[in-house]
């Protein structure tokens, strides 16, 4: 025994003890071979290496217990296992770059093989051919006849979809939308309100998953607040295997959504937000991928200049949906305003200018084969349906009539809107088919009489112009 206790010791003196900085109440300690058992702590235990030093240094401590002490840190082991944590993290998010990213050329070129064939549907609405003369100079590089997916007619819903039965009309829309994602085209389904677009967008993402393996980033949709429950409750009833993600509310709710899907604590298949949450919080959807990103009531990005329709445009998604039951509703410049977030690449900003001038109310001016373009290209980038094309068994309409008289107010602009006249008896208006002027006829009649007179210089020339005339006459009925 003596033999083994002086081998300890002249360890000890050459050696530091193995100390790792911790807690004595985490700590286990080694004994010699009459040392009593212990319970030892199931944990795993990284030591570090002992450094030599000054054999008098601590000796005596070793000495007169003949045992020595480690202490082992559950921070440093914590750290360790976190390290590995992160580094798992990190090699699993660059496995997922590669993977999207191979996504994203096979995209591109399914995109360009579809392009390619149908080039005279984009060139009449463009003011230069240079995309499609650079692409028709790169599928001669490459050679051979463009290939892409074909139209197929489903008569099978995918299996996920378990809420019910589809209709066939809403089969075909997804057979549209599944025709357009194999080809990598965006495209925008205007089916009208009621016909069931958000059914026919949740099973073109089970469709996804049901067909296509491997990692698939989550989609995104955006839409307006009222109809951000509508979502919720359809994608519940119908794709309950979708996981789902609500971001919406309060700047702190927002936050600690975010925290959330930082650190892992929240996974999803599909992300719901309103159009003014993204607008607060399009950086960080920003720094996200997205695989679908779906506008739904897709017509409020009409306008090419507002706050809104400038974030999206720097959104990353690999495929871009509007749904809509108004494509189209004033002039061409809306129209433009949609494609060219769906197609940035080909209708880039200085194409704006034809269709603003191909079709010029405020001048009277209208290119009928621009418009026949515009139409020619909507029937294949777009599937538009009403209940009357569907033959959805709906009660016909009764319309009831109800002619009510107009207030004085409402007589007297109507009155001088149509004559377009800047000064009037006003006394003609309010007595001769309604009486005497009472008390309330003569507030009315005050109060309209010092409008004009402020208003009167300048004014002649707006109420001439038709438009603006249409506008206050319905404002004046409102």
């Amino acid at each position: 025994m003596s033999h083994a206790f002086e081998a300890v010791s002249s360890v000890a003196k050459e050696h530091d003890e193995l100390d790792v900085i911790g807690s004595s109440r985490s700590s286990t300690t080694i004994f010699g071979d009459e040392a009593p058992p212990i319970e030892e702590e199931k944990f795993t235990i990284k030591l570090r290496v002992s450094r030599t030093r000054n054999a008098s240094q601590g000796g005596e401590s070793v000495q007169a217990t003949g045992k020595r002490v480690r202490t082992i840190s559950l921070s440093a082991v914590e750290n360790d296992g976190n390290s590995g944590q992160k580094k798992q993290k990190m090699q699993d998010k660059k496995a997922n770059t590669i993977v999207i990213h191979a996504k994203r050329v096979q995209l591109e070129s399914a995109r360009r093989q579809w392009l390619y064939p149908h080039h005279d549907l984009f060139q009449p609405l463009l003011p230069s051919t240079s995309f499609f003369d650079a692409l028709r100079r790169e599928m001669q590089e490459i050679g051979g006849k463009p290939a892409y997916a074909p139209f197929r007619v489903l008569t099978v819903q995918p299996s996920l979809v378990e809420g019910g039965e589809m209709k066939d009309y809403q089969l075909q829309g997804l057979a549209f939308l599944i025709y357009m994602y194999k080809n990598g085209m965006n495209c925008i389904l205007g089916d009208e309100m009621g016909l069931g677009k958000t059914l026919q967008t949740l099973s073109l993402f089970v469709h996804i998953q049901e067909n296509e393996k491997g990692h698939h980033d989550p989609h995104l949709i955006i839409c307006p607040l009222s109809v951000l429950s509508s979502w919720q409750n359809e994608a519940a009833r119908w794709v309950p295997s979708l996981r789902l993600f609500r971001f919406h509310g309060t700047q702190s709710e927002r936050d600690r959504l975010k925290n959330s899907v930082r650190h892992d604590e929240l996974k999803f298949d599909l992300c719901i937000t309103t159009y003014e949450a993204y607008v607060a919080e399009d950086t960080w959807f920003k720094s996200r991928r997205w695989f679908y990103c779906v506008l739904d009531e897709g017509h409020r990005i009409k306008n090419s200049e507002t706050n809104l329709s400038s974030k999206l445009r720097g959104l990353g998604s690999l495929y871009r949906l509007i749904l809509t039951g108004t494509p189209v509703q004033n002039n061409l410049v809306e129209l433009w305003g949609l494609l060219s977030w769906l197609y940035p690449s080909i209708f880039t900003p200085p194409s704006e200018r034809l269709f603003r001038e191909s079709f010029d109310l405020s001048r009277g001016s209208y290119s009928m084969p621009f418009l026949k373009a515009a139409q020619e290209l909507l029937a294949v980038v777009m599937m538009r349906r009403t209940k009357a094309d569907v033959d959805i068994a709906v009660p016909p309409r009764e319309e009831l009539s109800l002619f009510i008289p107009m207030t004085e107010a409402q007589r007297f602009w109507t009155y001088r809107l149509l004559t377009r006249m800047d000064t009037m008896d006003l006394k003609e208006i309010f007595t001769e088919a309604s009486g005497p002027l009472t008390e309330g006829r003569k507030e009315v009649f005050s109060h309209i009489a010092s409008a004009i007179d402020r208003n009167t210089t300048g004014e002649t020339n707006r109420w001439r112009k038709l438009m603006n005339l249409l506008m206050q006459l319905r404002k004046v009925c409102d």
